[in-house]
């Protein structure tokens, strides 16, 4: 019987099913939600963009909430350093989080022999949208993973109104476990955005004609 299923089962199908297996392991979602990666075809470079509009962060609706909670937490305990963790959030976008990403996502698509850059011009642009962040925690005994969902929307530069395409993806975590040794917000989060570049550049390497 399971011969039978096999023979079935077209090659395509079967590599679509091994994908969605995959996901489901990792625990991590990412698929392509509008249009398609055709446009990738023959495409030799890729500007890439970060946005970080209506994020919710762990139990918070919105960022504002999230940091507001922290700062008044950090004061509480030592005045001014509340203030002092609101800078290093968001410093570690473009020192830390952005760099990671963009290096894995180009190491993956130089198969392609796409160059990916977040300077110069670009036939198209992705900008990626975070839409969640989990930010993780390690506190004695107990620990949570960091993890991120993001948003990949495809334009062409000239046109940013008009998107191309959109590849969502969800629950992206650190590729191995926590220790208690992870106690940096900014280390959780660096080590979820650079695995976040690389199973996003295997993904457009394996979707794009």
């Amino acid at each position: 019987m399971r011969g039978i299923i096999t023979r079935r089962i077209s090659p395509v199908l079967f590599v679509v099913f091994m994908t969605i297996v995959g996901t489901h392991v990792f625990g991590q979602t990412i698929k392509v939600t509008q249009g398609n990666l055709d446009f990738l075809k023959g495409q030799h470079s890729l500007r890439v963009k970060y946005v970080y509009d209506s994020m919710r962060v762990g139990k918070f609706r919105n960022e504002k909430d999230y940091i507001r909670n922290q700062m008044e937490k950090l004061n509480k305990e030592k005045s001014g350093s509340g203030e002092e963790w609101r800078m290093n959030w968001y410093r570690s976008r473009t020192t830390s989080y952005e760099p990671v990403f963009l290096n894995q996502l180009s190491e993956q698509l130089k198969t392609k022999k796409i160059k990916v850059s977040s300077k110069g011009d670009s036939p198209y642009t992705m900008v990626l949208k975070t839409t969640y962040t989990q930010p993780g925690y390690v506190v004695g005994m107990a620990k949570k993973d960091a993890s991120i969902n993001v948003e990949a929307r495809f334009f062409k530069s000239g046109d940013p109104e008009k998107t191309v395409s959109t590849v969502v993806v969800k629950f992206v975590k650190p590729p191995k476990p926590l220790t208690f040794k992870d106690t940096s917000l900014d280390g959780r989060l660096e080590m979820a955005y650079e695995h976040c570049g690389k199973i996003l550049g295997q993904y457009l390497n394996k979707t794009m004609p």
